[in-house]
């Protein structure tokens, strides 16, 4: 039901009273986002602070305009921030001023726009303001105007920055930049719009977007496409998988993101790092508490938050905590009836919170700061894993052919063919030292207790069929590291390789790398390559995964480990079981509970034209091509694409999408099919969050694990088109990369 009609004169009067409902469903009413984070720019240093700026490229997602006046209090204001990641902490290091805008340009970054006026935004298009847009000071207004739960502030804002080359702006501590003091730190921006109608509708929770940059040179340069609808926190899960993230919705007002990462350091003692991100909360937090068994130990307390400046109202006084025989708890100083400007937890913004303790936490909770009820939420509790596995790490490294880390979800597996070449690949910044590689026979063993330093031993030393290389001949490590040729063994069967480099200041004398399991496998495929698909006319063929099928390991999809895998004529590849493969008319509740899939899925007919076929390219590596499919009843038209598996990263795309050609426009009864693209963990236990636009060069991840990762157009009979995200900027492939149980998708 859509809410009664507000005149838009009257909205800045009404906002200000204004309750916040929260969307649940696909965006109706105006929704505004980021789609891109581009160029960013320095102002250069003062007084050992930069200041900086990035150009946002805005979006209007919904169903209705988003009204954009400069005149009064019915636009968007937009906040900027700076993040690190170094050493297991994620820390908030910069924070600007709001931007006020002030007109909307109606282009075309989001697919197909239907203009409106420059006070308007109109449907599926967007806005873009450059970094220098982004920074003038005269555009540029305190945070403490706004309440970001209801999106209402005043007009004209009630102050205006220094005029100054960083007043006002995105600043940081130069400091905080400092190489020398953060080696191997990774830095991230962050901008998020409020809107008044855009809170209205409830559609103010995916506002924010980040943007891993590199601030080494003169201007940061961006490493990484933007990661369109989330706060930069969730870039700390995203990038380490020992970090979890959880939501927490306070009734009425807005939302908090809560982070944590365990880091163990030995002995039986875990360092705790937390973080608070509050995304549009008015009531902003006050406090933050962590609830300890009795008689556990907590030690080392630490509390980190940007700095306010340029005159902002809030005192940035640092929070106290305690230490109590149930937990811990930090505070600020003032309360809201003391000073309204005291430094609370407000919105776009995020404080760190961290201990060292001999006991894994309990529930924590979040206190807040205006008035109102509750007082005080739950934060949902988190999965807290127990590391069993040792994981790669600057001073000691190995890898087989460059596969990734294992972030202590197990070991690293290298499956080759029996006889095939490949490299393991050693280093550590400790250049000089003498270093060993144990390899043993069979695979690699848990090691939930770890040595007195917390590392994890996942070879048997003591085992006779372990060999340690490097003990009778010393190896000392190199500058650059070193790569070592070998031979797959000739038999199926696995060895397990882990390194240890000695050196001084190491917790156990050495550092030990990640457990590696090489796999020797041997399958013969008895299909030619390629190997012919189905033919018929909504129809599927099933194949199976290793040794006398497909020559691959197992598919691991959303957790789940596949060895059949069937492909369906209508433009899908489904895991595990045929359940939906014959449905032509795609549709969300079939998505949901029939098989799993990756795919554009539509009515296509392989059996009036085209081909599909099935390929191994190599170990592993699964492709399902589409070459000149019709629509059904449309012989004219083509469809091309790829759907490719890669079994040992567990990562999926498609690819070369430029081949999906339009529907005919045409009013025949077969025309205009519907078209649903991107993947779903089916069978009952996915969810929807809504469709995600896969924009060449935006990338992104879904907030729930069990979010079906997709984009939808549910066509009607005379209006041949393709799903919004092949239009406007289309992507010629979508990457999904695993992300816990779930996936994040980067669109080229």
């Amino acid at each position: 039901m859509e809410p009664r009609y507000i005149p838009r004169l009257c909205l800045v009067v009404i906002l200000a009273a204004c309750c916040v409902c929260r969307a649940t469903a696909q965006p109706t009413g105006p929704d505004v986002i980021i789609a891109d984070l581009f160029s960013p720019i320095s102002f250069g240093s003062s007084g050992g602070i930069s200041a900086f700026s990035v150009g946002t490229d805005a979006c209007n997602i919904g169903d209705h305009v988003l009204w954009w006046f400069g005149s009064n209090n019915v636009h968007p204001v937009i906040a900027q921030a700076v993040y690190r990641m170094h050493d297991g902490r994620f820390e908030q290091i910069g924070m600007s001023w709001l931007k006020h805008g002030f007109a909307a340009a109606n282009g075309s970054t989001c697919g197909t726009c239907t203009p409106a006026a420059p006070t308007a935004l109109g449907v599926f298009c967007s806005d873009a303001y450059g970094a220098s847009t982004n920074a003038v000071h005269g555009t540029l207004g305190p945070r403490s105007d706004v309440n970001a739960a209801t999106g209402w502030f005043p007009h004209p804002h009630t102050m205006s920055p220094p005029s100054t080359a960083i007043g006002g702006r995105l600043q940081v501590h130069d400091s905080d930049l400092d190489p020398a003091a953060y080696p191997g730190a990774r830095y991230f921006i962050e901008a998020q719009y409020v809107h008044p109608e855009d809170a209205l509708w409830g559609n103010d929770d995916n506002n924010a977007s980040w943007r891993e940059l590199d601030f080494s040179g003169s201007s940061p340069t961006p490493l990484a496409p933007t990661v369109s609808g989330q706060a930069a926190i969730h870039a700390w899960p995203t990038l380490d998988p020992l970090a979890l993230v959880v939501e927490v919705d306070v009734p009425q007002d807005g939302r908090f993101s809560v982070a944590m990462r365990p880091q163990p350091l030995g002995g039986g003692v875990t360092r705790y790092v937390y973080v608070v991100h509050n995304l549009n909360s008015d009531r902003a937090a006050a406090g933050f508490s962590v609830s300890l068994p009795a008689g556990a130990s907590a030690s080392n307390l630490t509390f980190h938050d940007p700095d306010y400046h340029s005159g902002e109202l809030q005192n940035g006084v640092d929070w106290l905590w305690t230490v109590a025989a149930n937990g811990l708890a930090w505070v600020c100083t003032e309360t809201y009836a003391t000073n309204p400007h005291a430094n609370a937890l407000r919105f776009a913004t995020s404080y760190t919170f961290s201990f060292e303790s001999d006991a894994t936490p309990g529930d924590a909770s979040i206190e807040l700061f205006k008035p109102g009820g509750p007082v005080v939420v739950t934060v949902p509790a988190f999965n807290i894993p127990i590391p069993e596995w040792q994981e790669n790490q600057p001073e000691s490294h190995l890898d087989i052919n460059g596969l990734g880390n294992n972030s202590y979800t197990g070991p690293i597996v290298a499956q080759l063919l029996a006889g095939s070449a490949g490299v393991v690949n050693v280093s550590s910044t400790a250049v000089g030292s003498p270093y060993y590689v144990a390899v043993a026979a069979g695979p690699a063993i848990a090691d939930p207790v770890g040595t007195p330093g917390g590392q994890r031993i996942n070879v048997a030393l003591s085992a006779p069929t372990t060999v340690l290389i490097g003990t009778a001949n010393p190896m000392t490590v190199t500058l650059g590291g070193q790569t070592i040729p070998f031979l797959t063994p000739a038999t199926a069967g696995v060895l397990t390789l882990q390194m240890g480099v000695v050196h001084p200041g190491a917790a156990d004398g050495y550092s030990a790398s990640a457990a590696n399991e090489l796999h020797s496998m041997i399958c013969a495929s008895p299909f030619p390559v390629p190997t012919p698909g189905p033919t018929g006319d909504d129809d599927a063929l099933a194949f199976t995964l290793g040794p006398g099928g497909l020559c691959s390991t197992p598919f691991v999809f959303y957790g789940s480990a596949y060895t059949t895998l069937w492909v369906g004529t209508n433009g899908r590849v489904l895991f595990g079981s045929n359940t939906g493969a014959s449905d032509f008319s795609p549709s969300i509740a079939e998505a949901l509970t029939g098989a799993p899939f990756i795919g554009f899925w539509t009515d296509l007919d392989p059996s009036s034209a085209g081909s599909i076929t099935i390929d191994v390219p190599s170990s592993d590596t699964i492709v399902a091509s589409y070459q000149g499919l019709p629509y059904f009843g449309e012989p004219t038209s083509s469809v091309s694409f790829d759907i490719v598996l890669d079994a040992a990263s567990g990562g999926l795309s498609l690819e070369n999408l430029s081949g999906i050609g339009p529907a005919a426009v045409a009013a025949t009864l077969f025309e205009g099919d519907p078209q649903w693209l991107g993947i779903s963990s089916g069978g009952g236990g996915a969810t929807n969050g809504g469709p995600t636009l896969f924009q060449s060069g935006m990338s992104g991840s879904p907030l729930i694990d069990t979010d079906m990762i997709y984009d939808w157009w549910g066509a009607t009979v005379g209006t041949g088109a393709l799903v919004p995200s092949l239009q406007g900027n289309p992507p010629t492939r979508i990457d999904f990369s695993p992300q816990g149980n779930s996936y994040s998708w980067t669109a080229q």
